[in-house]
């Protein structure tokens, strides 16, 4: 009888145990696929997350799927949702001592606040991520993460005008991208000659921007082959890196061959239905006509840019309303909890966030009023010369 009963017992936990392996496997598989979907079809993603009982999982496993989840928002523009997940993902990440998803999370972030211009804070974000991969040895697998880091600083220092910086981290990040070859570093190396080379021509180097751009030139033929680039970004960046052709023009004050590729580009986004380059190219056009003398069309093209950028703008200033909300509730609920000098510290981020605000409005101000100096500096020295 006891035999029988030991018998019983070792059977129900043997029941018991291959249930539980059968379930860790069962959520790994789901785990999986909500990683493997996070990128290429996120709304499964999404769905395959919200069937997990989150409570149920480690949290390593927890960090996997929240930083899908941050993935997934990330591509689908929910950018709100990207702050939640990217946050609760942090918290979980840096208990666990997981330096690799840390690295990965500064990374994104630090590309989500660079997309709203506040410059600073991207920079914040980066260098932690930079500081955290000193220490940190990537497998060759994944050098690519440290590969985007550098794109993601070398992007920061060029729309913080400082294209001296900028042309050092996109290099470092084309030498991890061609020692590392899979298909995303593929696309991220295209990625990397393409901004590389509008700063170039920023910095006045034509002649290297000129070869730069054509490395940046995707070998794209129609075939959708495993090895090929995704069609939307091998038509996008073939936009773009014609575009920076056009701004080559532009410096070198050939200012009719460079809207003649301007002209053609606006047909072909027309055709195409879209509008990757449009607004740059109405600026540089508004800009273009001025410098001919052309002051009609240069301001027919300025008042075209002005419409279509203001909604651009209103975007940025919806996720900043947002940001300021979502701090004022975390701000509401922690004083409550909160020491002096938590309280104290609190308020100084909170400064802090109002300066990255001004300093936002600022530059938005600003191109409007150095666009204006620059038709009247234009407009003196056509004034001089014609005398």
């Amino acid at each position: 009888m006891k035999k029988d009963k030991f018998f019983s017992i070792m059977v129900l936990l043997t029941c018991i145990m291959l249930h539980i392996k059968l379930d860790a496997q069962v959520s790994d598989a789901t785990i999986k696929a909500i990683e493997q979907s996070s990128l290429e079809n996120p709304d499964r993603s999404k769905e395959l997350a919200g069937s997990l009982d989150m409570s149920a999982l480690n949290n390593q496993q927890k960090i996997r799927v929240l930083f899908a989840l941050t993935n997934s928002s990330n591509v689908t523009g929910e950018l709100d949702k990207t702050l939640e997940y990217g946050g609760k993902t942090m918290v979980l990440a840096k208990k666990e001592k997981d330096t690799l998803t840390q690295i990965k999370l500064y990374g994104i972030l630090g590309s989500l606040y660079q997309s709203i211009n506040l410059n600073e804070k991207t920079k914040n974000y980066l260098d932690e991520a930079e500081k955290l991969m000193t220490a940190y040895r990537f497998p060759d697998a994944l050098m690519y993460i440290k590969g985007n880091v550098y794109y993601l600083k070398g992007m920061n220092y060029a729309h913080t005008l400082d294209c001296e910086m900028a042309i050092r981290y996109f290099s470092r990040s084309i030498d991890i991208y061609r020692k590392n070859p899979s298909k995303m570093s593929a696309v991220n190396l295209k990625m990397a000659y393409l901004n590389k080379g509008f700063c170039e021509i920023e910095l006045g180097q034509t002649t290297n921007a000129a070869q730069t751009l054509e490395l940046a030139q995707p070998d794209y033929n129609g075939a959708a082959d495993a090895n090929s680039y995704p069609k939307f970004f091998a038509e996008r960046q073939k936009l773009f890196v014609k575009f920076g052709h056009a701004k080559i023009d532009a410096k070198k004050e050939q200012y009719g061959i460079s809207n003649a590729l301007l002209l053609d580009l606006l047909n072909e986004e027309q055709r195409r239905n879209t509008n990757f380059t449009r607004t740059e190219v109405l600026k540089q056009l508004a800009e273009n006509y001025y410098h001919l003398g052309r002051y009609e069309e240069s301001d027919r093209y300025e008042k075209m840019y002005f419409a279509e950028a203001d909604p651009e703008n209103r975007k940025q200033d919806d996720l900043l309303n947002y940001l300021i909300s979502e701090n004022k509730k975390i701000s509401e609920a922690s004083i409550k909890k909160m020491a002096t000098k938590e309280i104290l510290m609190l308020a100084l981020i909170g400064i802090l966030g109002g300066l990255f605000i001004l300093y936002l409005i600022r530059k938005a101000l600003g191109y409007r009023h150095q666009y204006q100096k620059l038709k009247k500096d234009l407009f003196n020295s056509q004034s001089i010369k014609n005398q």
